[in-house]
């Protein structure tokens, strides 16, 4: 059996703390078309394993969203609170992409400061925490 430690610098404890705080919910996946943002709700995304460090969702197989971010080999998965409900209507909805985006950025960037905040409080970790 191989021991994967995943890529520099990567928490497996942090990895496994972050997805035990989510058993199930909506995410937004979002990623790069060349030099576009792109993304897209989907309520599919699960932990995979540990070792190696892996996540999954399972995207429509019509996916024009997808398949424009596929090709990076590269995606953020956000994790959406219940307050986040606008966002997760404005990213299931094809044709209205600049609106969507602009509209995220700043919404995405604070929840995430958030989440590490409250995992940094509870002891779990984080690029400040221990």
């Amino acid at each position: 059996m191989s021991v994967h430690t995943g890529p520099p610098g990567f928490d497996a404890k942090q990895f496994r703390t972050v997805l035990g705080h989510f058993p199930t919910g909506v995410t937004i996946v979002t990623g790069m078309n060349g030099d576009q943002p792109a993304g897209f709700t989907i309520g599919s995304f699960t932990s995979v394993s540990l070792d190696p460090p892996m996540v999954g969702f399972l995207p429509m197989t019509n996916s024009i969203t997808w398949e424009a971010i596929a090709p990076s080999d590269r995606f953020c998965v956000n994790v959406l609170s219940r307050a986040q409900s606008d966002l997760c209507w404005k990213f299931a909805k094809s044709g209205n992409e600049l609106d969507r985006l602009a509209l995220a950025t700043e919404r995405l960037r604070l929840s995430i400061n958030m989440a590490i905040q409250r995992l940094t409080k509870k002891g779990g970790g984080g690029p400040t925490g221990s």
